[in-house]
C-alpha cells in the first residue's frame, strides 16, 4: 500500500505545479474571479450581494409578518360580525316572543 500512496504522491507532486502554472496564467479566470470579488464583496457601485439578501430577508420577514397580522385581525372581525349577527336574532326573536305574548293576551 505505501508504494501505491507514494506512487500517488510523485504524480500529484508533479501536476500541482503545472495546474498552478495553468491557473496563475489563465486571463480569463482572473476576470472573472475580479468581477465575482466585485459582486461578492465591494458591490460595484451597489451594495453587495450579501447586503441585498439581508435586505430582502427582512423585507420578506416584515411582508409575511404583515400578512399574519392581517389574517388575525380579519379572523376576529369575523367574529365579532358573526356575534353580532346571533345578538340582533335572538333581539329578533325576543320581539317576536313579547309580539306574540301581547297579540293572546289581547284576545
Amino acid at each position: 500500500m505505501a508504494t501505491i500512496s507514494q506512487k500517488l504522491l510523485d504524480e500529484l507532486a508533479e501536476v500541482i505545479p503545472a495546474l498552478a502554472i495553468h491557473i496563475a496564467g489563465d486571463e480569463d479566470l482572473r476576470s472573472k474571479m475580479a468581477a465575482m470579488y466585485k459582486i461578492l464583496v465591494t458591490g460595484n457601485g451597489s451594495p453587495p450581494l450579501p447586503e441585498i439578501v439581508r435586505i430582502h430577508s427582512a423585507w420578506i420577514t416584515a411582508h409575511d409578518a404583515i400578512n399574519q397580522d392581517i389574517l388575525n385581525q380579519k379572523s376576529e372581525l369575523d367574529k365579532e360580525a358573526r356575534l353580532f349577527k346571533k345578538q340582533i336574532l335572538i333581539l329578533f326573536i325576543g320581539q317576536v316572543i313579547t309580539l306574540a305574548v301581547v297579540l293572546l293576551n289581547l284576545k
